[in-house]
């Protein structure tokens, strides 16, 4: 069987499997409203580029697997 490929959505480059990627970041538009006005999509990334761009007051309870 042929293994997946993952792209980061903020980096550009490919993702390889390891003990914290890759990582996917599901998107719901429209949260407040009907199920059939809401659409989702998946982006993938590395969890250290989710790190750099997420804001420090968002408590992110994976930072015990990230290691700089």
């Amino acid at each position: 069987m042929k293994e997946l490929g993952f792209e980061c959505c903020f980096c550009g480059e490919s993702i390889e499997s390891n003990k914290t990627d890759p990582c996917d970041i599901n998107v719901l538009i429209n949260i407040d409203k009907q199920k059939d006005k809401q659409y989702n999509q998946t982006f993938y990334c590395h969890l250290m580029c989710f790190k750099k761009v997420i804001t420090s007051r968002v408590p992110l309870y994976l930072e015990h697997l990230v290691s700089e």
